[in-house]
């Protein structure tokens, strides 16, 4: 496997507040070369396919960035439970030395916890960018068919719920209710083609919001799930709202107008027929 952080040099750019090496004992790179790999597969198991990662990594800019610092801040939380750690004033260095003594468990569960948080961070603004710049051969990967079966397409959902830790963790599990919730949403008011629609429309939302009576409507029910999410108990007549608007534009929500859910808001009427047994008045 290709190494995507090529170096020791490379490496300390990404994780600060490390001690240099002493003469003689293993490079920051070599201890963690083993957990940088296990990152990089992390990446390409998760959030984009392999060959687009290193795409990324070969390229310029911000993207490149983002994600060398998340392979780097992955592999050294992977690794911290393994390396020998002491604070200084610097923040904390790894050490060899049996004379130097090391941090406390609690501030080594406190380190781990921090360097998730930062990891998340990065992680949530290198979606953005894969999002951003995704096409076809993206969004029909299984990575892409994972954050776009859903509104959310990113770990901002977290943040809608007032989650502020443990985010990608908490996203993977707020994502698989999503499913279920959204599900109910498509068969009862929305449609499933109309909803498919809707988060493709989100792909854009990465450059800017449109200000339109369709982002009203995809906020809306975006609202909706997050209520539901956290809890709240939200009166039906909310979904049926949104699907009033949704009738009044047919030409602008054209998914939804052909589609069979659409006909359960427009019943067939009962027409009175000679040849029928009877008549209803």
């Amino acid at each position: 496997m290709q190494s995507i952080i090529k170096n020791d040099t490379e490496l300390r750019k990404y994780i600060p507040n490390v001690l240099a090496t002493v003469e003689g004992e293993s490079t920051l790179y070599e201890k963690l070369s083993p957990f940088l790999e296990t990152a990089e597969f992390w990446v390409s198991a998760n959030f984009a396919p392999q060959a687009l990662v290193y795409n990324q990594a070969t390229s310029y800019g911000e993207q490149q960035t983002l994600l060398k610092q998340l392979i780097a801040y992955h592999a050294f939380m992977l690794a911290i439970p393994f390396l020998d750690l002491v604070l200084t004033p610097n923040g904390f260095g790894i050490v060899s030395n049996s004379n130097v003594a090391p941090a406390s468990k609690e501030r080594v569960e406190r380190l781990i916890a921090s360097i998730e948080t930062q990891r998340d961070n990065i992680l949530e603004q290198y979606l953005r960018y894969t999002i951003m710049y995704c096409n076809d051969s993206y969004l029909n990967s299984a990575q892409g068919k994972y954050f776009f079966a859903t509104l959310f397409p990113n770990l901002d959902l977290c943040n809608r719920c007032g989650i502020t830790e443990h985010r990608w963790q908490e996203y993977q599990r707020l994502r698989e209710k999503l499913i279920t919730i959204e599900t109910t949403l498509e068969n009862e008011y929305f449609s499933r083609p109309q909803m498919k629609t809707f988060r493709h429309r989100i792909l854009a939302w990465s450059y800017s919001k449109p200000e339109t009576l369709e982002t009203t409507v995809i906020e809306s029910i975006r609202n909706l799930e997050i209520s539901i999410l956290t809890d709240g108990k939200p009166h039906p007549q909310t979904a049926r709202d949104i699907v009033n608007i949704i009738r009044s534009e047919p030409t602008l929500f054209s998914d939804w107008a052909h589609s069979d859910t659409a006909k359960l808001f427009s019943p067939e009427l009962f027409l009175n027929k000679k040849s029928a047994g009877g008549f209803w008045f």
